[in-house]
């Protein structure tokens, strides 16, 4: 007998993150059954496997083996599974995290709120997923929770985006996306900047260019009229990405993991950030995989050097047998 999954989209960012998580249920030869509550995506209404509700009754929780996004309305329950141990709850962070984040940023929490947050990590049963070890160890350090309550097996979206590579027909110009991380007071990304010089797009034309706001940009940033705002788009546009470009933003860790190649980082404003947003205690190695560049003139000039295009493959339904295998072993 297989595990019956239950996802709490709404609870759960960006949309990417429960789609994969709808994908690795949808291949992963345990998973009999999974209820998707509070979002809808046409292609997964027709799969057997999926059940679509606009809520769900608090009996049924625990009637599911595997738990992501559970709401803290349904907290109490983390306590009764102590006596069960009939399901596990799973909590999805939106990206691996490489900006200054909890303690790094400077925040400070009353000694009371520090320690239920601690005691909330011991609970047994009751993890939050990681990209990887060291997305584990940061996040742990970050919000003073014990390690052992995170799960360094990669982040579902990852799984998202490999799938949409897959359906990508090859057909079409070269695709950039660009995706700035959000700013402090309203201030605009060097990036969205770049996106509204007229010179600076028209070098471009040969390319397919994008550009995603931030989902807390409470203003977007004027960008040129060629450039194709992803919020306009009604489709997945991730098989038709070859480079990405960002600055502090995870996303590039998310593409890399699900098989992208070129990543670009645009830092001129680095020292303004850290000062604004903290200083993170990864490497910048870490922060910034793939190439940094400083100007427009440098990025031009690296964008027409990218000769390979090519991305790596994800065997989607080995990787998510092993991905839910990883959860259903860990002690």
């Amino acid at each position: 007998m297989g595990v019956n999954v239950l996802i709490f989209a709404n609870q759960i960012r960006p949309k990417d993150n429960w789609l994969g998580l709808l994908r690795i249920s949808i291949a992963a030869e345990i998973v009999d059954k999974v209820t998707l509550v509070g979002a809808t995506d046409g292609e997964f209404l027709e799969q057997e496997k999926v059940i679509y509700k606009k809520a769900v009754d608090i009996r049924e929780i625990m009637n599911h083996r595997l738990v992501f996004g559970l709401p803290s309305k349904y907290t109490h329950l983390k306590l009764i599974n102590l006596f069960s141990g009939k399901a596990i709850f799973l909590g999805v962070v939106p990206g691996k995290v490489t900006k200054a984040l909890g303690s790094f940023q400077g925040a400070t929490n009353r000694f009371a709120k520090k320690t239920l947050i601690f005691a909330k990590s011991l609970l047994p049963y009751n993890y939050t997923l990681a990209q990887d070890f060291e997305d584990a160890m940061y996040l742990s350090a970050a919000f003073g929770q014990d390690i052992g309550s995170y799960l360094p097996i990669g982040l579902p979206k990852n799984v998202y985006i490999a799938s949409e590579f897959l359906k990508d027909s090859g057909v079409r110009d070269i695709g950039i996306l660009f995706v700035p991380t959000h700013r402090w007071d309203g201030n605009v990304s060097i990036v969205a900047e770049w996106l509204g010089d007229k010179d600076f797009v028209t070098a471009m034309k040969k390319f397919n260019v994008y550009y995603n706001n931030h989902p807390n940009e409470e203003e977007r940033a004027v960008i040129h009229e060629s450039v194709i705002d992803t919020k306009t788009l009604s489709g997945s546009l991730w098989g038709n990405i070859d480079i990405l470009v960002t600055d502090y933003s995870s996303i590039a860790h998310d593409y890399l993991a699900a098989g992208g190649k070129n990543v670009i980082h645009i830092i001129p404003d680095l020292k303004d950030f850290e000062e604004h947003e903290g200083k993170s205690p990864l490497t910048y190695e870490s922060q910034f995989p793939g190439v940094e560049i400083h100007t427009k003139i440098e990025f031009l000039e690296f964008l027409e050097n990218i000769t390979d295009f090519k991305r790596d493959t994800i065997n989607v339904t080995e990787y998510s047998n092993v991905w839910i295998g990883k959860i259903l072993s860990h002690k």
